[in-house]
């Protein structure tokens, strides 16, 4: 564990890579959920942080005393499980911030290379930001992070052309639908998912019959307009279903929209759950002829389409060994800080006391401070040599 005072970093969280949609739901948290854990339970827990709270994970990022207990306020809030093992993953010391660098650059992401992904890090940590959850260590970790999924979309293909689930969403549309350019779509929700699926369904087949529905029937009207589509008012939309093709739902709810009961004779033929939780009744999908998908489906479907970006790992594993250094490096750096001003200040104070030239005890504290980061950069080195020694 890498810690210094006791501090450590620390992530924790549920993804695809052990769950599927229909469990992951069960751990996802709303936005009154993660404000109390930023507002009581991380200051109780003497630990800072943030989290990603998406369709494909939950995951906490954190850097303090306790981040274990954290985990298991977590869990006991959530379900009865006793080890994250049972149901996610853990990351301690080093290894958190490799899989911050890793989940930034899309290299954990169910669609491989997927560079939405780093946006929602960040307006994740900015959320955390604004309720005074962060500090300046877990910024500097996460604008590493950005760096390196720059570095990985400019030096490597591995993030070449549009892929995210929200355009996956629309090719598979594409396929399910013969109708595809005329259809008449619903979107339920008008979130970050929800744009970027109408902003992607707009390129792809133009805004007719494309209709919009949110809670707030304020955002679908502004939006609507601004994009030119057609919205109705939320109180509207389950009344008008069977007039609809496909229906795409990227609104979270703690209970289902649409379930089997709503349905009419006339219905969609296809159902696209993008939501977590879950909004759309799987039973839907049990009805002759009609085709429900959710998001893990989606992810498998588009990801045999970009089977070609292993290739591009090599290189990207390279990036991320500099970049993961790189921040070792000044973390380290870092450390050693208290060290050096904690000597110099002993160092002046003795030689004021001798009477000694001030000029001399500048020049003899800016000698011991070039030694003491050197030597945090051999000792670093060292390591970094015995390491590849035994790797090889």
């Amino acid at each position: 564990m890498n810690s210094s005072n006791n501090i450590s970093w620390y992530s924790f969280g549920i993804s695809y890579r052990n769950a599927l949609a229909v469990d992951r739901q069960n751990y996802a948290l709303n936005d009154d959920d993660v404000k109390l854990f930023y507002s009581k339970i991380f200051p109780e827990y003497e630990c800072s942080g943030f989290i990603v709270n998406t369709c494909n994970r939950i995951t906490f990022f954190l850097h303090g005393v306790h981040p274990n207990k954290i985990e298991k306020k977590f869990l006991e809030s959530i379900s009865s499980s006793k080890d994250i093992f049972k149901v996610g993953y853990r990351y301690v010391g080093f290894k958190a911030i490799n899989h911050l660098f890793e989940l930034g650059a899309g290299m954990d992401s169910q669609i491989l290379g997927d560079f939405e992904i780093i946006g929602q890090l960040r307006r994740a940590f900015q959320f955390s930001k604004s309720h005074g959850a962060t500090n300046g260590l877990l910024e500097r970790a996460l604008n590493s992070a950005v760096h390196f999924s720059r570095r990985v979309k400019s030096e490597t293909g591995f993030s070449s052309g549009t892929s995210s689930t929200s355009y996956a969403a629309i090719k598979f549309l594409q396929v399910s639908l013969p109708n595809f350019t005329e259809a008449k779509i619903l979107i339920l929700g008008t979130g970050e998912i929800g744009d970027r699926t109408l902003d992607n369904l707009i390129a792809s087949r133009g805004r007719l019959n494309i209709t919009l529905a949110n809670r707030t029937d304020e955002t679908a009207k502004n939006i609507a307009s601004e994009k030119g589509v057609e919205y109705f008012k939320w109180s509207n939309w389950k009344s008008n279903v069977e007039n609809f093709d496909a229906i795409i739902c990227t609104s979270r709810a703690p209970n289902y929209l649409l379930s089997l009961k709503d349905l009419k004779e006339k219905h969609p033929k296809v159902f696209v759950d993008l939501s977590m939780p879950m909004c759309l009744d799987p039973t839907i999908g049990n009805i002759d002829g009609v085709t429900l998908v959710n998001i893990d489906d989606i992810s498998s479907f588009i990801g045999e389409q970009l089977s070609s970006r292993q290739g591009s790992l090599p290189k990207v594993q390279e990036i991320l060994d500099e970049e993961i250094e790189k921040f070792r490096q000044s973390h380290r750096a870092k450390q050693a800080v208290p060290i050096i001003k904690r000597v110099q200040k002993d160092l002046e104070k003795k030689w004021t006391e001798a009477d000694k030239d001030p000029e001399k005890i500048e020049r003899l504290s800016s000698k011991i401070e070039s030694r003491l980061f050197e030597s945090v950069r051999r000792c670093h080195m060292r390591v970094h040599t015995f390491k590849k020694w035994i790797s090889d």
